[in-house]
């Protein structure tokens, strides 16, 4: 029952991920109308389909990341912070997303003069802000792997990397250890 449960999300994530990218194509590219739909049938019948439909978090992890950038683009800055921690609990390429806060700040400083000092530390403050809550949700799965893993009488052997990061501990182990078995 639980892989048709994972299957009919994965269905429906793929299919409602169609309106933030509509929606976002049709913002940024409002010349051509007819190019949000092309996108989205290209995006719907992609190559990757069967992975997308199989009952992985790829299409919720589309669907939050789609709804995020067409929340961007249209101003909002706090919800898409919201939705992209909730991507980063997902898949951990969500902290690509802080670019977007990272990209705002700097245009705020590049048009300093425009708006004066006072409000442009504002916004980059703010900005900030919305990139560490964007930042939350990888960081949850860094806490609770660590939790889980580190603090017990025989720590893994990431614990004690520089930089103790459970997504490259797992794909230094499994990732290379099934390209591995791939060459063989």
């Amino acid at each position: 029952m639980s892989i048709l449960t994972s299957i009919v999300l994965s269905n429906a994530f793929h299919f409602l991920a169609l309106i933030p990218l509509y929606s976002l194509t049709r913002r940024l590219l409002p010349l051509t109308p007819s190019l949000a739909a092309i996108t989205c049938i290209l995006h719907a019948f992609s190559p990757a389909g069967p992975f997308l439909l199989s009952g992985t978090t790829e299409s919720l992890f589309n669907f939050l990341s789609f709804s995020g950038m067409a929340l961007f683009h249209q101003g909002q800055r706090l919800l898409p912070a919201l939705i992209w921690s909730l991507a980063g609990t997902v898949r951990s390429n969500a902290i690509l997303w802080l670019g977007f806060f990272a990209w705002d700040a700097l245009n705020t400083l590049i048009q300093l003069k425009e708006h004066g000092t006072f409000r442009s530390a504002g916004r980059i403050i703010y900005l900030g802000f919305c990139a560490l809550i964007s930042l939350l949700g990888f960081a949850w799965w860094q806490y609770t792997a660590w939790q889980q893993y580190c603090t017990n009488e025989t720590p893994e052997a990431w614990c004690s990397n520089t930089l103790p990061l459970i997504y490259s501990h797992v794909q230094s182990k499994y990732w290379y250890y099934l390209n591995s078995r791939k060459d063989n």
